[in-house]
């Protein structure tokens, strides 16, 4: 889609470990080659999840853990219009 987000703002503290972003993707391993193409350091490369969903990790200059998301055409959670 044409989904933007912009999220701005500084702490004086580091934001918590449990603090994440969630993205959603058509294809996590066109973003995985995409982002190493550009430099990102991948934390984790995309690999299937015992849940069906297919993961890859990145972290953001902050440190916030990105999850990268693909939710494949089977899977409960696709969304369908």
């Amino acid at each position: 889609g044409n989904g933007f987000l912009e999220v701005s703002g500084r702490s004086a503290e580091p934001p918590s470990p449990a603090l994440g972003i969630w993205l959603q993707v058509p294809d996590a391993a066109a973003a995985y080659e995409e982002l190493r193409r550009a430099g990102v350091e991948i934390e984790r490369e995309p690999r299937q999840e015992p849940w069906g969903l297919i993961e890859m990790w990145v972290r953001d200059p902050d440190g916030v853990r990105i999850a990268v998301i693909e939710v494949p055409e089977k899977h409960p959670l696709r969304w369908r219009p």
